[in-house]
C-alpha cells in the first residue's frame, strides 16, 4: 500500500516544486520585458538630435520610473502591467529619425509623434507592433515609401501619415486591416492609383488622400464604404467620372474632389446624401447640369466652380437654408438668377461670376443679411440694381478704381447714378463686384461716398 502511494507522493512534490519555481521565472521574464521596453525608449532617444523643450530629459533618470517618463504610458493590469502601451510625443519639435527599436515595444497600442521635425523613413519594423491601434506620424519630414508591413498590425484603427514627403504607391496590403477607421495620407508625394482593395474596409469613416500625385480613376469599390463620413481626394491627377455609387455613402458629411481632371456629369445620386455639409467638386472638367440637391438640408458649403457645367441654376438651391458659401463661378450657366436664393439667410459668399446669366438681379438678394461677398462679374445681367441690396450692412460700396472722377461728376451734377454702357464696367470693393453689360444702375446718392 505504501509502495503504491509513493509514486503519487513524488508526483505531487514535483508538481509543487515546479509551481513554486515558475513564479520567479515569470517575474524574471516580466523584468526582462520591462528592461527591453526601457532599452527601446533609450534607443529612440539616442536618435533624437534636438529636443528644444527638453521633453526627453527625464528619460534614463534612475530616480524616475520608466512609466513616469514624459509621453510614456504603461499598462496596469495583466500581462500589460508595467509595459509601455502608449508613446505620445507630439508637438515637441523633436529633430531626428525614428529608431527601429520602437518595434520592441511589443505591447504598444498608440504611437503618436505628430508635428515634430522627424526625417528619414517610416521603419518597416513597425509591422511587428501587433497590438498597435493608433499610428500618427503626421506633420513631419518623413520620406520613402509607406511600409506594406503595416498590414501586419492587425488591430490598427487609425493611420495618420499626412504632411510628410512620402513617395511611392499606397500599399494594397492595407486592405487587410479590417479594423481601420481612418486613413489620412494628405500632402505627400504619393503616386499611382488608389487601390480598389480599399473598398473592402467596411469600418472606414475617414479617407483623406488629398494633395498627392495620384492618377487613374476613383475606384468603383469606394461605394462599398457605407460607413464613410469624410472623403477627400482633392488636388490629385484623377481622371474619369465620379462613380454614381457614391450616392450609397449616406453617412458622408464631406466630399472633396476638387482640383483633379474629373469629367462627365455630377451623379444625381449625390442628392441622396442628406448628411452632407461640404461638397467641393470645383476645378475639374465636369459637364452637364447641376443635379437636384434640394434634399441636402445640412449643406453649408457648395463649390462647383471652374467646370464646364451648363443649364440654369436650380431653384431648389434655395432650400439649402444651412448654406453659407455658394460658388458657381467659371462655368457656362445660363438663365436667370433664381429668386429662391433669397431664402439663404445664412449665406455669406455668393459667386456666380463668369457665366452666361441673363435677366434682372432678383430683389430677394436683398434678404441675404449675412452676405459679405457677392460676385456677379462677367455675365449678361441687365436692368436696375435692386435697392434692397443697399440694406445689406456687411457690403461696402466703393467707387471703381479707374472711374472715380466720372463717379464724382455724375453724382455732383445729377444727385444719382444713372448709366447705360455696352462695355463692361465694374463696381469694386472688398465685398462686391458686379459686371455691367447692358445694365442700368440706379444707386441712391447715400450709397456712394464722395
Amino acid at each position: 500500500m505504501v509502495r503504491a502511494e509513493f509514486p503519487m507522493l513524488v508526483s505531487l512534490l514535483l508538481a509543487l516544486v515546479l509551481s513554486t519555481g515558475s513564479a520567479p521565472i515569470s517575474r524574471a521574464g516580466t523584468a526582462l520585458n520591462n528592461s527591453s521596453d526601457h532599452f527601446a525608449l533609450l534607443s529612440f532617444k539616442s536618435l533624437i538630435r534636438s529636443d528644444p523643450s527638453q521633453a526627453l530629459e527625464s528619460w534614463g533618470n534612475r530616480s524616475m520610473p520608466m512609466c513616469r517618463w514624459h509621453g510614456v504610458a504603461c499598462g496596469r493590469r495583466g500581462r500589460r502591467r508595467g509595459r509601455v502601451v502608449a508613446l505620445d510625443l507630439g508637438h515637441l519639435s523633436l529633430m531626428g529619425t525614428i529608431s527601429t527599436s520602437v518595434a520592441n515595444l511589443t505591447f504598444l497600442k498608440m504611437l503618436s509623434l505628430p508635428r515634430n521635425r522627424l526625417h528619414g523613413a517610416v521603419p518597416s519594423a513597425l509591422g511587428h507592433l501587433w497590438h498597435l491601434k493608433h499610428l500618427n506620424l503626421s506633420h513631419n519630414s518623413l520620406d520613402g515609401a509607406i511600409p506594406p508591413s503595416l498590414s501586419r498590425c492587425w488591430h490598427l484603427e487609425r493611420i495618420s501619415l499626412g504632411y510628410n514627403r512620402l513617395k511611392g504607391e499606397i500599399p494594397r496590403e492595407l486592405a487587410a486591416l479590417s479594423n481601420l477607421r481612418s486613413i489620412v495620407l494628405f500632402q505627400n508625394e504619393l503616386q499611382g492609383e488608389i487601390p480598389h482593395e480599399l473598398g473592402s474596409l467596411h469600418n472606414l469613416k475617414v479617407l483623406d488622400l488629398s494633395y498627392n500625385k495620384l492618377q487613374g480613376t476613383i475606384p468603383l469599390e469606394i461605394s462599398n464604404l457605407v460607413n464613410l463620413e469624410f472623403l477627400q481626394i482633392a488636388s490629385n491627377k484623377l481622371t474619369g467620372e465620379i462613380p454614381p455609387g457614391i450616392g450609397n455613402l449616406v453617412k458622408l458629411g464631406t466630399l472633396a474632389l476638387s482640383s483633379n481632371q474629373l469629367s462627365g456629369s455630377i451623379p444625381s445620386s449625390i442628392g441622396n446624401l442628406s448628411e452632407m455639409a461640404f461638397l467641393g467638386l470645383g476645378l475639374n472638367n465636369l459637364t452637364g447640369s447641376i443635379p437636384s440637391l434640394h434634399s441636402l438640408s445640412s449643406l453649408s458649403i457648395l463649390v462647383l466652380a471652374y467646370n464646364d457645367l451648363t443649364g440654369s441654376i436650380p431653384a431648389g438651391l434655395g432650400n439649402l437654408t444651412s448654406l453659407y458659401s455658394l460658388d458657381l463661378q467659371q462655368n457656362h450657366l445660363t438663365g436667370r438668377i433664381p429668386e429662391s436664393l433669397g431664402n439663404l439667410n445664412l449665406l455669406e459668399l455668393l459667386d456666380l461670376s463668369f457665366n452666361n446669366l441673363t435677366g434682372l438681379i432678383p430683389h430677394s438678394i436683398g434678404n441675404l443679411h449675412s452676405l459679405s461677398e457677392i460676385d456677379l462679374d462677367n455675365n449678361e445681367l441687365e436692368g436696375p440694381l435692386p435697392p434692397s441690396m443697399f440694406n445689406l450692412s456687411y457690403l461696402n460700396f466703393l467707387p471703381p478704381r479707374s472711374h472715380t472722377s466720372m463717379y464724382n461728376s455724375i453724382i455732383t451734377s445729377m444727385g444719382l447714378f444713372h448709366l447705360t454702357w455696352e462695355t463692361t464696367f465694374q463696381i469694386y470693393s472688398s465685398s462686391l463686384q458686379i459686371s455691367i453689360n447692358s445694365m442700368v444702375l440706379f444707386l441712391p446718392l447715400c450709397a456712394m461716398p464722395l
